[in-house]
């Protein structure tokens, strides 16, 4: 990208995204000051300092309840706007456009949910398929040595409950799964930071042992919108997701469903490259998905978009200056 392009951005707690754009020759950094960010200044203060795109890790804390009208005014503005969780939380028209936006992420690999990635992942070239067997061969290989099925939970404030089609919380996940296999071979893998307090008879697994190390025992790997299925792919594992993810647009990654369908080894594979290919991966210094999501950005169409779209309790509070 010869360009040289202004980016503002909000890291969050993700110190590896201001290491990656500080090292882009092609961007030039632009700061506001705390004052500068709040709801009604924050687009005017975009397009005074001439930025060209905006990458926003977590707008749900950033903006509050103002993140829908912060979204819009940014994109009319004709700044981009990049995000990484939750993407804005948009609902959209239907299920195959969704949108302007790209969700952009660095860690630990996956692209917002409601982006155009979890639809149509892109061709990886020959590298990404590279780095791809360096990753796979880090996760024991699909071995099932029982019938058992490992749901892997989710932290208790997990913004995924916000994607189209996905659960709630981890209660409801293990509702629907005891509906569709019964109790007897439901496992539940607590998140590291979650407290879940289950009411049911179900096992949980409890070791400590990394998950890496345990799911190719299992015979299907169950979440709601887990980063886990980039581990569930690497092991070749049958996987199910009931959101959406950047993996939704990989036929490997099964809707929630009682039908199990089992995929070979090598079927993981391209859907496993072209998620790499949109990452920066820190571990092999490789990837350049600011690129990469910019060549894949579309133009904004508020006609696509149908915001009121907070619809739990949760209501973030900016994290610096005022709310109202």
């Amino acid at each position: 990208m010869e360009k040289m392009i202004k980016v503002y951005y909000s890291a969050r707690d993700n110190s590896l995204l201001e290491k990656y754009l500080l090292s882009k020759q092609y961007v030039k950094i632009i700061s506001l000051t705390d004052n500068d960010k709040e709801p009604d200044k924050i687009v005017a203060n975009l397009t005074k300092n001439g930025v060209d795109v905006v990458v926003q890790i977590a707008p749900q804390w950033e903006w509050g309840k103002y993140i829908e009208e912060i979204c819009v005014e940014i994109m009319l503005s004709g700044i981009k706007l990049l995000s990484g969780e939750g993407s804005m939380f948009r609902w959209f028209g239907n299920d195959f456009y969704c949108g302007s936006d790209i969700g952009f992420y660095l860690s630990p690999w996956g692209y917002s949910g409601n982006s155009k990635i979890a639809y149509e992942l892109p061709i990886p070239a020959y590298e990404d398929f590279i780095i791809t067997e360096k990753i796979r061969k880090l996760v024991p290989r699909w071995d099932p040595q029982n019938k058992d099925i490992l749901i892997i939970g989710q932290s208790d404030d997990d913004k995924a409950k916000y994607y189209r089609g996905s659960t709630k919380n981890n209660i409801e996940l293990i509702d629907k799964c005891i509906k569709l296999w019964g109790k007897e071979r439901l496992v539940f893998r607590e998140h590291p930071k979650g407290k879940l307090k289950i009411n049911y008879t179900i096992r949980k697994e409890n070791t400590g042992i990394p998950l890496k190390d345990i799911l190719y025992k299992y015979s299907l790997c169950v979440s709601a919108n887990s980063t886990a299925t980039i581990e569930a792919m690497c092991c070749g594992i049958p996987t199910m997701n009931d959101g959406v993810g950047p993996w939704s647009g990989a036929k490997v990654v099964q809707k929630l469903n009682s039908t199990i369908k089992e995929y070979s080894y090598n079927d993981y594979l391209e859907p496993l490259a072209s998620l790499v290919s949109l990452h920066y991966l820190l571990d092999f210094d490789y990837g350049d998905p600011l690129s990469k999501a910019l060549n894949f950005y579309s133009p904004f169409n508020p006609d696509a978009f149908k915001f009121n779209c907070h619809k739990y309790n949760d209501d973030p509070k900016l994290w610096k200056g005022k709310y109202d």
